[in-house]
């Protein structure tokens, strides 16, 4: 029994330095060596604490979701009667990006090409984070890096 506690004890501990390190932008792989561990036994601790961040933190999120969405059904609303009076142009637009926001939210799109299979490292994300770059900007950048190296080894 006091065994088990122990073991618990210890892969706590090492999980709060997993999250720790893991929130300061440090790659799985150098994580594991600051810890002596195996990366496997650092993404299994990450996906844990990912998990469990989601659980502590859905109500949270639900919460934050359905006030985007009220929001949104208000810009709407108002953006139907301005539509309704005026007939300009940019009242239909801003309904179909309050429709297109909508959808986003309530995660009716697919995902995108660049969302499937591409993972920014942490690290590199803070200090895209840091200066500014978005992560589409990244994922555009990387893509054209792929292209133009593609064309050179071709031609």
């Amino acid at each position: 029994m006091a065994k088990k506690l122990n073991q618990e004890t210890a892969i706590a501990e090492r999980r709060r330095k997993v999250a720790d390190a893991y929130i300061a932008g440090q790659t799985q792989t150098a994580i594991a060596e600051s810890l002596g561990v195996n990366q496997s036994t650092v993404s299994r601790d990450i996906n844990s604490l990912l998990e469990q961040w989601r659980a502590e933190h859905v109500h949270t999120i639900d919460a934050m979701v359905a006030k985007q969405l009220e929001e949104l059904r208000k810009i709407r609303e108002q953006a139907w009667r301005r539509w309704n009076d005026t007939l300009e142009q940019n009242w239909m637009k801003t309904i179909i990006d309050v429709q297109d926001r909508e959808a986003k939210l309530l995660g009716l799109y697919a995902p995108t090409r660049s969302e499937v299979g591409l993972s920014i490292p942490p690290d590199v994300m803070m200090m895209a984070q840091q200066l500014g770059i978005s992560k589409q900007d990244i994922v555009r950048e990387f893509e054209a890096l792929i292209r133009a190296e593609a064309e050179r080894v071709n031609s």
